[in-house]
């Protein structure tokens, strides 16, 4: 598995962000197109942009082999090539995962909000648990836990048809366990980050998480049209 993020606050020339915009697909560069604030273009174009590297830099692809396509729930996925892949993006940070299996990830920055007007999408167990912990730790808990849900949810590909409740972590020193009352063939593994006040968790098939996320400046990424 390889994990790679960017800071959005990087500054960016406009010769090569208009170079970027050449690399990505045509659907991404319309979307792109249409965004009124340039922090949402970046997010969108960063993040394609870090996938088409990770693929090519890792599995011996070029450009023109990638073809982005959705599923039924939403989900993209690379046509043609055995690659799993996630985007996500919060605050300065946009992030993306890609597997030779199923991969789910969310990046969170955790910011103060009431927990309370949210909580009740929480299972009932997890709600228990956050309110366990001493007041200091129960933020980052909160979005832990909001992350894991977010990083299976994508990982299972089904969009927002499950519901938050139907499921719930516990925690047992360093292990994550999923709780599901459906029934799954296989239970995934799952892996968190903390960088910069921001929460990454990673949902996936194998336990092949890596150490360390490979943090990456978008101005250094060259890529043949």
């Amino acid at each position: 598995m390889y994990i790679y993020i960017t800071n959005i606050e990087n500054t960016i020339s406009y010769e090569h962000f208009k170079y970027l915009l050449s690399i990505v697909s045509h659907k991404t560069k319309e979307r792109i197109i249409q965004f009124r604030f340039l922090e949402d273009a970046k997010r969108t174009l960063f993040g394609e942009v870090m996938l088409r590297a990770i693929v090519i830099k890792h599995y011996g692809t070029s450009n023109d082999q990638i073809e982005i396509a959705t599923g039924p729930y939403g989900k993209p996925y690379i046509k043609n090539l055995p690659i799993q892949f996630n985007i996500s993006h919060s605050g300065k940070w946009v992030m993306c995962a890609v597997s030779n299996n199923t991969v789910g990830a969310d990046i969170e920055q955790i910011k103060k909000i009431d927990i309370s007007q949210i909580i009740h999408y929480f299972n009932q167990k997890e709600y228990e648990y956050i309110l366990s912990q001493v007041p200091e730790l129960r933020l980052e808990t909160f979005y832990k836990i909001w992350t894991l849900k977010e990083s299976y949810i994508k990982w299972l590909g089904a969009g927002l048809s499950i519901s938050l409740k139907s499921f719930y972590f516990s925690f047992d020193n360093l292990k994550i366990t999923i709780n599901d009352d459906a029934a799954r063939s296989k239970k995934p593994y799952f892996m968190q980050y903390l960088i910069d006040g921001h929460i990454i968790s990673i949902c996936c098939s194998v336990d092949n998480f890596p150490f360390n996320i490979t943090e990456v400046n978008i101005n250094e990424i060259q890529i043949s049209r």
